[in-house]
């Protein structure tokens, strides 16, 4: 399966770039990020100390082997209408080997492989259609957004579908399979109807309104009654609505030269079961063990300021409040986390940078044993981290790449019962990583 797979992957890659000589009409673009990231065992690895979940702004983890080429193939008709099509191909993002050192002996297939993460088609200028509009339809992350510092999605509708969409409004059907389901065959097909009014004005800046509406009726999570027989989890929510709004702001809060976003979303059922709100859709929400009751409220901002012509700063602020989120029928949480990321231009090819984050998460002893944490954790955590690094690029702004980055990480909690790292409750991370987008 592994060989079909990269040779699939292989062929599409070499078709496309020996198209480029050959099309003018063919964009191709890509990212990646490697190095060598070690803890103070000398062991590979590394930790995101929870960023994923909105506890710690600060990642603690870097991929050796991540690559993504994404590319677009441009059509047109002699009757003014257009078309393309976009797709995306990726290694070692999210697969269990992508922190792992290997060699020219290779043996990456049980861990990595290049896979297909994107390809849809657009259709535009249609005579039939208003003025400005589209149609797609495939497999799309879409409507995506992260956060400045942590990077972290928590808008998407990823997965599969098709959508219209106009420069005031947008809709679409996307569905998506759990990852368990496509292990073993036993589908398990989430649905939402993603909804958006798109740029309206408002005093310093514009705003974005969403709704999705989530449906699910084929949840299978294998639990167990007290006989051993397995059966489907009984609170398995069927349904599910979520909510948000987005509201992009003229420069850095409106005061300094730069940008700046802030954002709240709430769900239900399927869209109150996930540490993002209500607006974050894809396998994850299929998986058949989200609770009928969940409900989930969060709320970020976040944006990049110049304070000077030299020194820049990332700014991040979230706030997520939920209940039932993660399936158990005892379940609340509360978390908030701030960062900073600072970054001064030293010559035009040297940056001195740090990033700073603090994360904390109440849980109410009841959660603490639905949990099955251990009956002496704090019911407040309090994660901090620090990563100091000097950057070697040829663009010396925040965001210019290439890069190479040496850099420490520090990682500390206060709960004693609390595995931050490796069972520990304190971590140093230190490396070299590089990273590019073309």
């Amino acid at each position: 399966m592994f060989n079909k797979k990269m040779l699939l992957a292989t062929a599409i890659l070499a078709c496309s770039m020996s198209s480029v000589a050959m099309a003018s009409d063919l964009e191709l673009h890509g990212y990646a990020k490697t190095g060598i990231t070690l803890d103070s065992d000398l062991s590979s690895g590394g930790n995101n100390f929870g960023k994923g979940d909105f506890f710690l702004g600060t990642n603690g983890s870097n991929p050796a082997n991540q690559f993504e080429l994404v590319g677009t193939k441009r059509f047109s008709s002699d009757n003014g209408a257009q078309g393309r099509l976009d797709f995306r191909l990726e290694y070692g993002n999210g697969t269990p080997g992508e922190t792992y050192y290997y060699s020219s002996s290779g043996g990456e297939g049980k861990e990595n492989f290049f896979e297909l993460k994107e390809a849809y088609v657009t259709l535009e200028k249609l005579d039939f259609l208003p003025e400005g509009s589209s149609v797609w339809a495939g497999r799309k992350f879409y409507g995506r957004d992260s956060t400045a510092n942590s990077g972290e999605f928590w808008k998407q509708s990823s997965g599969v579908g098709f959508g219209y969409e106009t420069s005031k409004f947008a809709m679409a059907v996307v569905g998506a399979d759990s990852d368990k389901s496509t292990k073993d065959g036993d589908r398990q097909t989430a649905l939402v109807l993603d909804t958006r009014i798109k740029n309206i004005q408002v005093p310093g800046g514009s705003l974005e309104a969403q709704v999705n509406l989530y449906v699910q009726k084929n949840a299978k999570d294998e639990v167990e009654n007290d006989k051993g027989v397995v059966i489907g989890y009984p609170d398995a929510a069927e349904t599910g609505i979520g909510m948000g709004l987005t509201y992009n702001i003229n420069k850095w809060y409106g005061i300094k030269d730069g940008w700046s976003k802030a954002a709240i979303t709430m769900g239900t059922g399927l869209g109150g079961a996930n540490a993002c709100g209500g607006l974050n859709f894809g396998s994850w929400t299929a998986d058949g063990k989200k609770h009928k009751d969940a409900k989930a409220l969060f709320a970020t901002t976040y944006g990049l300021v110049n304070l000077s012509d030299k020194l820049q700063m990332g700014t991040e602020f979230s706030y997520l409040q939920g209940d039932k989120m993660f399936g158990t029928s005892e379940g609340t949480i509360t978390r908030t986390g701030a960062s900073i990321s600072p970054s001064y231009k030293v010559s035009k090819n040297l940056r001195l940078t740090a990033e700073a984050s603090i994360g904390m998460q109440k849980l109410p002893k009841s959660t603490i044993a639905a949990w099955k944490k251990p009956a002496d954790s704090k019911e407040t955590e309090i994660r901090t981290a620090l990563t100091l690094a000097p950057v070697i690029t040829l663009n010396n702004d925040f965001y210019g790449r290439p890069q190479i980055k040496p850099f420490v990480t520090f990682g500390k909690t206060n709960d004693g019962t609390a595995n931050l790292y490796n069972k520990k409750q304190s971590a140093t991370l230190f490396g070299v990583v590089g990273e590019v987008w073309f």
